[in-house]
Parts: structure tokens; C-alpha cells; sequence
């Protein structure tokens, strides 16, 4: 698969570097098969050790129903450092209280203990089938907030946003006319 933007081809699986700021991220666009998620998980903590990483960031969804609303999507975190739930709870993230983090994230909170690694996983909601294209800039916003190196410019994620959801609602208004004028016929 490659994943196309502004018409150039990119794997659909990346690591995006800056040793100066020492900071690496990795990016993946596929939704791949449990049975990989514990020799993905350990590469990711190998790397990470190897590189002498002292945190990993990490991203969850956390299903949720069609009709809630936008305040309630603000990210919740789950970290294995008491410092870093502090640290976010102190400029207004809600820590994760109850609940299951599973995959790549859940190896990692799970076994980076072992390789004395930070692993701070940001819990997004997500509606089944639904995208969420908020999510990065939320998540953007509240890495700046913990990492500063890596301040993003959120404004134009969020416009992207904005632009994908009306264009779905558009898509989802065709859809369910044409639908019901079949119905109705």
C-alpha cells in the first residue's frame, strides 16, 4: 500500500527523526493484525532503548456512541510514570481511571518497565467506522504541552478537520437521499 499526499507517495508505515531535538516519531496507517502486535510492540521498545529513548508516546481509542459531545473528547492518558500524570494532570489532562488499553499500546505500558522507558499513551475516543481527524491536533497540542520540542502548529490540522467532516457529512447527506427517493419510489 502507499498512502498518497499532495500527490506523492508515502509508505504507509514511517519513522519521522530530528537528532537534534532528539525527538522520533513513529507513524503507521494501517490497521494491521493482532498477531503483530507483540513483535511490533518489542521492536518499538528495542529501538527505543537502542536509541536511548527516555519516553514513548503512544496513541489508544477508546470506542464510544455516535452522540457525545465534542467536550467529551478531550484525550485522557495513561502513563507508568506517576511524574507524567502529574505533569499532565497539572495542565488539565485527565488521567484514565478504569479501563483496558489493548495492542501496540498496551505491550508498551506493559513491558517498558522492564527497559526503564516512559510510556505515556494518550486515550482518544473514537466512534466505531467514524474517523477521528480531531484527534491529531488534540494529541498535538497536549505532546507540545509535555515535550515542547515538538510544538505542531494545530491550526491547520484542525481547518483539515473540519474540511474532512464537512465532506463526509456531505457524502453521508448524498448517500441517505438517494437511498430514501429509492425507498419512497
Amino acid at each position: 500500500m502507499s498512502v498518497i499526499y499532495d500527490g506523492k507517495p508515502n509508505f504507509p508505515a514511517r519513522i519521522y527523526a530530528n537528532e537534534e531535538k532528539k525527538l522520533a516519531f513513529f507513524v503507521s496507517e494501517v490497521n494491521l493484525d493482532s498477531s503483530t502486535d507483540r513483535p511490533i510492540a518489542h521492536t518499538i521498545l528495542n529501538w527505543s532503548k537502542n536509541n536511548k529513548c527516555k519516553r514513548i508516546i503512544s496513541v489508544a481509542g477508546r470506542a464510544i456512541e455516535k452522540n457525545r459531545t465534542k467536550k467529551e473528547s478531550s484525550p485522557l492518558v495513561i502513563s507508568n510514570s506517576p511524574d507524567i500524570i502529574k505533569e499532565l494532570s497539572n495542565v488539565g489532562i485527565l488521567s484514565l481511571k478504569n479501563g483496558t488499553i489493548d495492542g501496540i499500546p498496551g505491550i508498551l505500558l506493559n513491558e517498558s518497565n522492564w527497559n526503564n522507558i516512559d510510556v505515556v499513551v494518550f486515550v482518544v475516543d473514537v466512534v466505531s467506522g467514524v474517523p477521528n481527524f480531531r484527534a491529531a491536533a488534540n494529541i498535538a497540542q497536549v505532546v507540545s504541552k509535555i515535550v515542547p520540542e515538538a510544538y505542531c502548529e494545530i491550526q491547520p490540522l484542525i481547518k483539515e478537520a473540519e474540511n474532512m467532516e464537512n465532506n463526509l457529512k456531505m457524502i453521508r447527506s448524498q448517500t441517505s437521499n438517494k437511498f430514501k427517493e429509492r425507498m419512497y419510489r
